[in-house]
């Protein structure tokens, strides 16, 4: 028998359930017509969006908390839609008239729309920062061609779309059909390490801590919501039963929210993940509420959400807010004193671990092991092959150990794979040690987080001389 060493095992995850989640849900009403959408919220509790009219189509709106407010000083006979708002209550959209769209800029003491300068005849302000910067993106014409991402007041900042940034000036969002980083003039991949390097997809949202949220696209029409962090990439659990989903904003606690759908006719939920976990937020509000939230786009640190859902038969505008708040007097004041301070949520994945198991047995021409895969979801098994381990010999010679098994051909947590070393030329050292090592960018999770290079343990080619 073969004496092997290896590192202490670690002590077992405790796996613990997802904390309840619950809201009290706010229609936000309309400018008079059936419909309405919020598209942003501020530290504060202001939200944006626009809403349908009595004849005038949609028309751009900041809720206050108290009721919904129209944004004026659109051009005669254009529509507007607001997209962004910052902590100073700065609002940003568009306006439409003929095809034609121009960025705008409102104040906070004046919900009047001022146009912005874009340097082109087609565009649309997606975000502003607190410090009043504003992005976006646009064309040369009205007519679908390409784009440029725009920080207004300066000009281009890279082909395709801006569409988020944060207190630090760190611009997200999509160029090329990829999640990108703008800076330096140019879209900056966020995906760097793993397979999913050139995936197409959006970062549409970023954090102040620079994690990005948006969606990646994984075959067939699928998209799945995905946090951009490190260079990496994790793709976020689907809501049960659904097929593709897009995460639309993240806060400073690493909450995301977004829309998740199953086949093709079926309504979309709007979903939160926190703590670990994906929610329903339709299970989150009052079963007879007599909504259907279908699509959650803004979160803030005080955990208040905005989305568009279907009230009694209506596209409407909604706000949550999260039950362990009180209902302020004012929803509009920060300090409000039942807020409690947002949990620290960083949607970070851990890799998976590899651990040497203890019954390897040596012959004469070959060494058999087993070692243990972990992870706190699931080890990826078409990962696991005969490239992962590597056997270093006393004379420093290495070469590869060959995969003969695995405990089970499905995704799951733990998985044992079987390998066998053959002997080097000559046989094995006499009293010899040989080191075991799992090497990089090997064996990985199902969102391609690997396993940490490194020692997995030794054997001794045969008894001590």
């Amino acid at each position: 028998m073969a004496t092997i060493t290896g590192p202490e095992p670690l002590e077992p995850r405790r796996l613990m359930a997802a904390a309840p989640i619950a809201y009290h849900i706010v229609d936000l009403g309309t400018l008079g017509g059936g419909q309405s959408y919020a598209t942003d919220i501020s530290a504060s509790g202001r939200v944006v969006g626009y809403s349908l009219t009595r004849g005038a189509g949609y028309q751009g709106f900041v809720y206050d908390g108290d009721s919904m407010h129209a944004l004026a000083g659109a051009p005669a006979g254009a529509q507007s839609f607001a997209r962004g708002i910052n902590d100073r209550g700065e609002i940003v959209g568009e306006t439409v008239r003929g095809g034609i769209r121009t960025a705008f800029w409102s104040t906070s003491t004046s919900p009047t729309l001022t146009q912005l300068p874009g340097g082109a005849a087609n565009a649309v302000a997606t975000a502003i920062g607190d410090d009043g910067q504003v992005i976006g993106y646009a064309s040369a014409t009205a007519a679908a061609g390409r784009q440029s991402a725009m920080r207004f007041g300066t000009g281009a900042i890279g082909d395709g779309r801006a569409l988020a940034l944060n207190d630090a000036g760190v611009i997200v969002g999509q160029s090329a059909g990829r999640p990108v980083a703008f800076r330096d003039g140019k879209g900056r991949p966020l995906v760097t390490t793993g397979p999913r390097t050139w995936a197409r997809g959006s970062a549409q949202a970023v954090n102040d801590r620079g994690v990005a949220a948006g969606y990646l696209e994984v075959g067939a029409g699928a998209r799945r919501a995905t946090v951009f962090a490190n260079g990496g990439a994790r793709l976020l659990r689907l809501l049960p039963g659904d097929v593709t989903a897009e995460a639309m904003d993240v806060n400073n606690s690493g909450a995301v929210v977004g829309t998740s759908a199953g086949a093709l006719g079926m309504a979309p939920r709007a979903f939160v993940y926190r703590g670990g976990a994906i929610h329903d937020l339709n299970r989150a509000i009052p079963s007879d509420a007599g909504w259907v939230l279908q699509k959650a786009t803004g979160i803030n640190d005080g955990g208040r959400i905005v989305g568009v859902g279907v009230h009694n038969g209506q596209s409407r505008a909604f706000l949550l807010i999260p039950v362990a708040q009180a209902p302020p007097t004012d929803p509009t004041d920060p300090t409000d004193p039942t807020d409690p301070p947002p949990p620290v949520d960083l949607p970070v994945d851990k890799r998976p671990t590899a651990r040497l198991l203890a019954g390897g047995v040596l012959t004469g021409n070959a060494f058999t092991f087993r070692v243990e895969y972990r992870d706190d979801e699931a080890v990826n098994v078409s990962q696991i092959n005969s490239e992962d381990i590597e056997v270093l010999g006393p004379d420093g010679r290495h070469w590869l150990a060959r995969l003969l098994d695995v405990s089970s051909t499905a995704d799951g947590t733990p998985r044992v794979a079987t390998y066998r070393v053959s002997a080097p030329a000559g046989g094995w050292a006499r009293g010899g040690t040989y080191r075991l090592s799992i090497r990089p960018g090997e064996v990985a999770d199902l969102n391609f987080n690997y396993v940490k290079p490194g020692t997995l343990g030794t054997f001794r080619g045969s008894a001590e001389p």
